[in-house]
């Protein structure tokens, strides 16, 4: 593989970065375009651009707000502009599209609105409308991340884009971590927090996903992707004319990064054949099944226990914690028309016959008939692993009032 410094593109005064590797041998497939994502850098996908330079030429794009492109990032509709016109100037037309990440939804938007530029799609870590309890979790994230509050960022961070729940399940999880906690750094470090603010809002402000992508299309999904679930890949398979979509055993939303050989192999027969080949570690579905298991189950806790939202505006107010898991919870009260739950952050207390006062920072994002759903933005690791380690007791009572529920 020849790899050659990057480059830079210019239209209209709008900047992209551009990176050419290319295979030391004669070329067998058509050139591949590749858009990492905000937490998916050129070293923590290395492996996967050199395994699949080695049948393609892979061009490594970094659009405005991305990677080492510091350039005011754009809208998705708008970066798909730019990117046609650097499909035009760079004679690819049929080249190959690979998105990771929140780099998706523009590719996705490229793929719909000039349906003739790319050969096929490729994306990972896709949704058609990120899921509001996602939505709620980020905002918070990027509160954090405006006020300074470093660790509290991090755990959010981590907590919504790797499933710590399944840690155990998941292969080279810690290398995840890692990789995640270093692209973060770059976040922290900056005593100017508006760049990270920004490339954050693009979690909130991206546009919902229109139906009808005529490019064939493959949709890699990690199996215990918090964020980007395995049914939110399947969603958006619905909305293409032609798709399939792989699932990688034991990884979350960074499977790139977890099992980069599966995730090559799965992309390459695509890529060659137009369908993914059989393979070990990798599960491929069409988009008109709904396997029991693609509907993503987040274990909870059944509790029954009497805890309180204390909020700026008053006494506590009583309420039932019907079942919590690590990220949330749900909740039932008599007194829902207080003027409390019109805050946007409150804090929940747990007092139980070994636990005394647990405090939980959280924010609701749904409510029907004085029950109310809410995600926990924690403060610190020590925090989840501490409700963890709570909730893993209830759950070993195994009796009717602490029971595990899956819904």
């Amino acid at each position: 593989m020849v790899q050659n410094t990057k480059k830079v593109f210019i239209y209209r005064g709008i900047k992209v970065l551009y990176q050419d590797f290319i295979p030391s041998g004669d070329r067998k497939l058509k050139p591949l375009v590749v858009l990492p994502g905000h937490l998916h850098t050129e070293k923590n996908i290395m492996s996967m651009i050199t395994a699949l330079s080695k049948f393609s030429p892979v061009i490594l794009v970094e659009m405005p707000g991305w990677g080492e492109n510091s350039s005011h990032a754009l809208n998705d509709v708008d970066s798909a502009d730019i990117l046609a016109k650097f499909f035009e100037e760079r004679g690819l037309r049929g080249a190959n599209l690979l998105a990771l990440g929140d780099s998706t939804a523009m590719a996705y938007f490229f793929a719909y609105m000039y349906p003739r530029w790319p050969g096929k799609l490729v994306l990972s870590g896709v949704a058609a409308r990120l899921r509001d309890a996602v939505r709620t979790l980020f905002k918070g994230n990027v509160e954090a991340l405006a006020n300074g509050k470093q660790e509290s960022f991090i755990t959010g961070m981590h907590s919504g884009i790797l499933n710590h729940s399944k840690r155990t399940q998941i292969q080279n999880y810690q290398l995840a971590k890692e990789s995640l906690y270093e692209t973060l750094k770059v976040e922290t470090a900056n005593e100017d927090p508006e760049n990270g603010i920004n490339r954050l809002n693009r979690y909130l402000t991206r546009d919902d996903l229109p139906d009808g992508v005529k490019v064939p299309t493959l949709l890699i999904a990690g199996e215990y992707d918090p964020y980007t679930s395995v049914h939110d890949h399947l969603l958006v398979a619905r909305r293409c004319e032609s798709a399939h979509l792989a699932v990688i055993s034991g990884t979350d939303h960074l499977c790139v990064i977890q099992k980069p050989n599966e995730f090559s192999m799965t992309v390459l027969s695509f890529l060659v054949k137009g369908s993914v080949s059989p393979m070990a570690g990798v599960r491929v579905h069409d988009s008109n099944e709904i396997p029991g298991y693609l509907r993503q189950i987040y274990p909870r806790v059944h509790l029954d226990e009497i805890g309180f939202i204390e909020s700026k505006s008053g006494a506590p107010i009583p309420i039932n914690i019907k079942d919590m898991n690590i990220y949330g919870c749900q909740l039932f009260t008599l007194f829902s028309k207080h003027r409390a739950f019109n805050e946007t952050r409150l804090t929940l207390r747990l007092t139980t016959s070994d636990v005394e006062d647990f405090k939980l920072d959280l924010s609701f994002f749904s409510q029907n008939r004085g029950t109310f759903k809410g995600v926990f933005h924690h403060t610190s690791m020590d925090l989840l692993e501490s409700l963890e380690t709570m909730l893993e007791r209830f759950q070993q009572e195994n009796t009717k009032k602490h029971s595990l529920i899956s819904a």
